[in-house]
């Protein structure tokens, strides 16, 4: 990491402040000093990945992410309103969220987690495991290609729009449609 002469007057002033004020985080502003006085930067990679390492996550990775949460959101509430007869031949599985594969699809489990931990968005998603387990964002995106004129039409009705069993039906499985 490489810090500028701005930067180092900042943090130095920052870590004199956490010591007047006898401020216990979980910054060591004492490692911080030495680091800045030492030209040890390189000290942040090490002991502070966590603010060295972070990248923000492109808007369009974010947009795709709300995306995807806000048509399972739909498919799930539009499916509970579903009587008994509507829903053969829909299993109920294939309209629940499933999350994202840990492995591959970490930077949309990231996304996915803060909206619904930290910002309290998609409730319907809280305490759920996010992580997959395998791949899925290649058939949530089949399945978004179907889903977003379908959700642009419900607009045009009346009540609280819900997708129909057929119009479930249409986005589950987005290469029969």
């Amino acid at each position: 990491m490489e810090i500028r002469p701005v930067e180092r007057l900042i943090l130095t002033m920052l870590t004199e402040i956490y010591d007047n004020l006898k401020i216990k985080g979980e910054v060591d502003a004492s490692l911080v000093r030495s680091a800045l006085f030492g030209g040890h930067s390189w000290v942040f990679d090490w002991e502070m990945p966590g603010i060295s390492k972070v990248e923000d996550k492109p808007e369009r990775l974010v947009r795709e992410t709300v995306n995807i949460l806000d048509m399972y959101d739909f498919l799930e509430l539009s499916f509970a309103d579903l009587g008994q007869d509507d829903r053969v031949g829909i299993d109920d599985w294939r309209v629940r969220f499933p999350g994202f594969d840990g492995n591959h699809e970490t930077d949309h489990m990231g996304i996915a987690r803060f909206f619904i931990e930290e910002l309290g968005r998609f409730d319907r998603f809280k305490g759920r495991g996010l992580n997959s387990h395998h791949p899925t964002l290649d058939q949530a995106r089949a399945m978004l290609r179907t889903f977003e004129p379908i959700r642009a039409a419900t607009g045009m009705r009346s009540g609280l729009p819900r997708l129909t069993a057929d119009e479930i039906r249409q986005i589950i499985n987005p290469d029969h449609a």
